[in-house]
């Protein structure tokens, strides 16, 4: 069977699905099995880019319903149904075994598809992620500023907030979030949307389901991260029966996006494995 449908160009499209319109963009070489990106809370797939064009693969990136080019849908939808849609869109766009990279709320995602379809998914990338419902939390004022969507709405704000929210190459170079208050407020989520994500993140735990997941997986955290506790990593490692944990020291929430080539470096390594 093979791992994905021919893609000469990179393109975007809508897949709709499940009452959805997902805006979805696929880019790279149509080689080995092509690598989903399913991004954080609010986060426009455009944040990919510098990430993206250092993998060696074909990747299919998507706007999560309710942020950037896919409209929020009439009432939210938890971790399983998004999980079940996205499996769907995958099957509409002719893709069967992918390999799977999840951020933060992204890594919640990333755990659903696996675990609602475990053949689909060869191996799993979580970053900077943790197993819902009774995570280790992170720093307090870091939780409250995820709260409201502002750091998309006000490049000022981000520039305000992002350093000590995000932590890692952020904190040390603050000039990086030019770019991504530029490409967060022209992609920015609709409010419905992003109180959706929210709702979502605070209904899912996969903590009790994580030994029943067989693909080989990477844990990937950064060493300075406020959002995510890195004591989830070892909590994740355990749990997961074919896992590796990788503690990035000095990095952040936003490592594949703020340190795009030191983070496509290991995910090449671990997918070529």
């Amino acid at each position: 069977m093979v791992a994905a449908r021919a893609t000469p160009r990179a393109h975007d499209t809508v897949v709709a699905v499940d009452g959805l319109n997902i805006r979805v963009s696929i880019a790279g070489p149509d080689v080995g099995y092509p690598l989903l990106l399913v991004n954080g809370i609010g986060a426009p797939l455009e944040l990919w880019g510098g990430f993206r064009s250092r993998l060696s693969t074909q990747t299919i990136a998507l706007d999560a319903p309710g942020t950037g080019r896919s409209p929020a849908p009439w009432r939210p939808r938890s971790m399983w149904e998004l999980a079940r849609s996205v499996s769907r869109m995958l099957d509409q766009l002719g893709f069967d075994r992918v390999d799977v990279l999840g951020i933060s709320w992204g890594g919640g995602l990333a755990q659903h598809l696996a675990l609602v379809r475990g053949r689909r998914v060869r191996r799993l990338v979580l970053v900077c992620t943790g197993f819902g419902a009774g995570s280790v939390p992170g720093d307090l004022r870091a939780a409250l500023e995820l709260l409201r969507p502002q750091r998309y709405f006000s490049p000022a704000h981000l520039a305000r907030v992002g350093p000590a929210l995000f932590g890692g190459e952020t904190r040390r170079r603050p000039n990086l979030l030019v770019q991504q208050g530029r490409l967060r407020s022209l992609h920015r989520p609709s409010t419905r949307g992003y109180v959706y994500q929210l709702l979502t993140a605070s209904t899912w735990a996969t903590l009790p389901w994580l030994p029943l997941l067989r693909a080989e997986t990477l844990v990937l955290l950064g060493g300075d991260d406020p959002i995510v506790h890195t004591v989830n990593g070892r909590i994740l490692k355990k749990a997961l029966p074919h896992a590796t944990l990788r503690v990035v020291p000095g990095a952040g929430h936003l490592f594949p996006l703020d340190q795009p080539a030191e983070a496509a470096a290991i995910v090449r390594d671990f997918l070529r494995m």
